[in-house]
């Protein structure tokens, strides 16, 4: 199943079958399904909205 999803670089939002995060779409592709990964800026991070899963672990120190 492919989500709708939409940039807009402009206000550096992105559209996710309706929601609105903050972030951008990145060059680099998901290592599971190939599909550009998505940034997502309020947890700084990577995840990918096809697999549904964030692909950094952060480690609090």
């Amino acid at each position: 199943m492919h989500s709708r999803i939409s940039e807009n670089v402009v206000t550096g939002m992105i559209r996710i079958s309706g929601e609105v995060i903050p972030g951008w779409m990145d060059t680099e592709p998901c290592t599971g399904c190939g599909i550009a990964r998505v940034y997502h800026e309020k947890y700084d991070t990577y995840f990918c909205y096809e697999c549904n899963c964030w692909l950094e672990v952060l480690v609090a120190t």
